[in-house]
């Protein structure tokens, strides 16, 4: 009994370490073009970016934290998708600096 509790409780708390990795990253992204500087934790937005997805994946497992782990993945799917479109955009305006 004590260990399906024990259970219950790891995949909820994948899903919120997904959660709060994946808006710890779009923050690092923002303050990043905000700001103009590169921050210390910008060169590892894609590592922040693959736990998010791995987080989130393993809380999808459970059906009661499945939507915190969805809610990762989303936000973790936002981030490359936000990254993908901000290169294209400016890959048009200037395509070789």
């Amino acid at each position: 009994m004590e260990l399906d509790t024990l259970k219950i409780r790891v995949f909820h708390w994948a899903g919120w370490i997904s959660v709060i990795i994946g808006l710890f990253a779009l923050a690092i992204l923002n303050i990043t073009l905000l700001s103009g500087y590169d921050t210390p934790f910008s060169d590892r937005l894609s590592l922040f970016i693959f736990l998010s997805l791995l987080f989130g994946a393993i809380a999808c497992l459970q059906r009661m934290s499945r939507t915190l782990g969805l809610w990762g993945i989303f936000l973790a799917f936002f981030l490359i998708l936000f990254m993908g479109v901000m290169f294209l955009l400016g890959w048009f305006i200037i395509p070789f600096p």
